[in-house]
Order: C-alpha cells, then sequence, then structure tokens
C-alpha cells in the first residue's frame, strides 16, 4: 500500500495495474575525496546544484589536472538515462503523461536546457571529455553519474576513498533521479495456480520480507515503509553507508515511460544528444528534430 507512486508507474497502463514492484535502483552522484580535498575542496561537501558542479569541477580541473566531471557519452540507453535525470531535474518531462505518454515533450525549455548543460560541461567550462567510459574508476575525474549498485562494486574498483550524494539540479530546479528495477506479475494459468502466485506475491512485498531482501541483494526499498524501518537503516548505516543518499533519493525518482516503442525512442534521443555534444546540432534543433521523430513512432 506504501509503495511509491513512481514505482507503481512502471506496471501500469490507464488504471490498470498489472504488475508490483519488488526491487529497485537509481542514479546519484559520487565523488573522488582524495582529488576534492587535493584542490582545497571540502572533501566531504559535494556539490548540490549544477552550478556548484561546474565551480567545484573548474577548481579541480585547474588545481589537479584531472577531469571534474565524467559524462555518459557512448550513446544508447545509458546516455538517454542520465540526461533524463538533467531533464527532470530542469523541471522537465520526456513524453507526455497528459496524453497517456504519446507525445514527445523532451524538446521543452527545459530539455534545451538540460542539452545545452552537457554541451558546456565539454565546450564551454570544459571540465568533462568525450571519452570512454571509465575514468571516474581510475581516478581520471572528480565526478560521476552512476547507479546505486555501484555502492557494492566502486569500493573494490578504486584506490581512492569515494563518496555518494543525491544527484545536484539546476538553481530553480528539483531534485530528480531515474529507477531501475524489477517488477513481478501472475501469468494467466488456471485459479489455483494464480491465487498461489497471489498469495506469494503478498508475501514476497510484504515489509518485513521487503526489508530482509533490500538487505541481502542491497537492492533499494520500493515502499516508504521499509525506506524508514529502523532495522533497515540501521543495517545500512553499518554496512553499506553509502547507500543512504539513493535511499533518500527514490522519493525523486522518475519512471521511464511504459511504451512499448521505448527501446526506438531511447535510441532516438541518444542521437540528437550525441549530434550536440558533437556539434552537429544546436541543442534545440537536434531535440526538435528527435521529438519529430518520436511523435510519428508513437502514432
Amino acid at each position: 500500500a506504501d509503495f511509491y507512486e513512481q514505482q507503481l508507474a512502471y506496471g501500469r497502463k490507464g488504471n490498470q495495474l498489472f504488475s508490483l514492484p519488488v526491487s529497485t535502483s537509481n542514479l546519484g552522484l559520487f565523488w573522488n575525496k582524495e582529488l576534492f580535498a587535493q584542490a582545497g575542496l571540502d572533501p566531504e561537501v559535494p556539490p548540490k546544484t549544477w552550478e556548484e558542479l561546474v565551480e567545484f569541477g573548474e577548481i579541480i580541473k585547474e588545481k589537479t589536472g584531472k577531469w571534474g566531471y565524467e559524462l555518459f557519452t557512448q550513446g544508447g540507453e545509458g546516455t538517454t538515462w542520465q540526461w533524463q535525470v538533467f531533464l527532470w531535474g530542469a523541471g522537465g518531462e520526456f513524453l507526455d503523461p497528459g496524453s497517456n505518454y504519446k507525445k514527445a515533450v523532451f524538446n521543452s525549455e527545459a530539455g534545451v536546457k538540460a542539452l545545452q548543460f552537457w554541451v558546456d560541461l565539454i565546450n564551454k567550462y570544459k571540465i568533462s571529455p568525450i571519452a570512454p567510459w571509465g575514468l571516474f574508476g581510475r581516478g581520471e575525474a572528480a565526478m560521476v553519474m552512476d547507479g546505486s549498485w555501484m555502492v557494492q562494486f566502486f569500493p573494490m574498483q578504486v584506490n581512492f576513498e569515494l563518496g555518494a550524494a543525491p544527484f545536484p539540479y539546476p538553481t530553480g530546479g528539483q531534485p530528480a533521479t531515474n529507477m531501475g528495477g524489477e517488477q513481478i506479475f501472475i501469468f494467466k494459468t488456471n485459479p489455483e495456480k494464480e491465487e498461489a502466485a497471489w498469495k506469494f506475491i503478498k508475501w514476497f512485498t510484504s515489509t518485513p520480507i521487503q526489508v530482509e531482501w533490500d538487505k541481502a541483494t542491497g537492492f533499494i526499498p520500493v515502499k516508504d515503509s521499509v525506506a524508514t524501518d529502523k532495522g533497515y537503516l540501521a543495517y545500512i548505516k553499518n554496512t553499506r553507508r553509502l547507500l543512504l543518499p539513493f535511499v533518500e533519493s527514490q522519493k525523486n525518482a522518475h519512471a521511464r515511460p511504459p511504451v512499448k516503442q521505448y527501446p526506438q525512442i531511447s535510441d532516438i534521443v541518444s542521437r540528437a544528444i550525441l549530434n550536440a555534444l558533437y556539434g552537429k546540432a544546436t541543442p534545440e534543433f537536434a531535440l526538435y528534430n528527435a521529438a519529430k521523430e518520436v511523435d510519428s513512432l508513437l502514432k
């Protein structure tokens, strides 16, 4: 009953709910505390706004020679998924919920602002390169957007102390993140099997079981009652402290639109983003063309 609304959106079509969430992950900011300290920044204080992200990144580049922020410039869903966080942070939407996701609206003023910011990180502020993914992990970039699952993997991969925080958003914008996750549903078989499946789902999605599931797997809660459970919070504070900001951010998480054409749409948008990053089109023109292409796909 206390599932996060955006988490339910993944399994909803119209007014019907077809599945329930059982696990999720989202995106946040990781930063290299050692590079922050070398640059004279407080290693315990990450940027909270886009403006601070730029400010900190410029100081780091000037003082250490390392990149300030690593962008995902490889294209595909990875690029679209990360850019959506900037779009939502600027107050935009991806597809229009009011039209039942039948119209692209990522080419709004917020969308142009988000894409222009990516272009500016590379060309104007010069704190991000177009480069293969992995600079942050090698200590070559001070900040990166990555997923809650990296709380388990980064400490094994990097040789520096790192921090994690909710992702920055622009002044006048709103906190936002993107989310992944898994859903559970019942196949149409016979009444006995369907009843047994429903009993299992009710048990598996109950708060006590979800607390144990999230503690064991490292997934973040899909329900507020788990996110605020004293036992769960005490456990991650002691064992996975870096996970806390991701748990806090889940209330600001957005779901990608539940449309079957999403893989093609993501591809169209990622190509538009790369066209802007490579200077082949202005952000406005790149998104305008992508929106036209997406609208024809959704008709």
